[in-house]
């Protein structure tokens, strides 16, 4: 939303997550109910949907910077709440062992994400 209206927000680009697109999301939820039987004779049967590749929260900006052509206003005080982790990412092998793969690149999430911001708040 900074992006677009131009208004500074509060930022720290240390932490490290997982950013996976709703559709990839929704498709492994799909791929555990399409593998129930499987999933339910495993004694680890916990099953983390993401796309296992990390990216800080710099490099989610430095790339909506460029999607943008706009360069974000941000202040350092943000604070993580205590109960987050700086690091998310998931392990996937089980749900790809399942047959799913990514199907939206980084890139086509943001810019479709900073289309929908844009249309918003134009």
């Amino acid at each position: 939303r900074s992006l677009v209206t131009g208004e500074p927000m509060s930022f720290n680009p240390i932490p490290t997550h997982d950013w996976t697109h709703a559709r990839d999301f929704a498709s492994g939820v799909m791929t555990c109910i399409d593998n129930v039987d499987i999933l339910t004779k495993l004694a680890d049967n916990v099953v983390n949907i993401g796309t296992g590749t990390a990216f800080t929260n710099e490099d989610i900006l430095i790339r909506l910077e460029v999607i943008a052509d706009r360069v974000v206003k941000f202040t350092n005080d943000y604070k993580e709440p205590p109960h987050h982790s700086p690091l998310w990412v998931a392990d996937n092998t089980l749900l790809k062992s399942l047959g799913w793969e990514q199907q939206v690149t980084l890139e086509e999430g943001l810019r479709e994400t900073y289309a929908f911001y844009k249309e918003r708040y134009k």
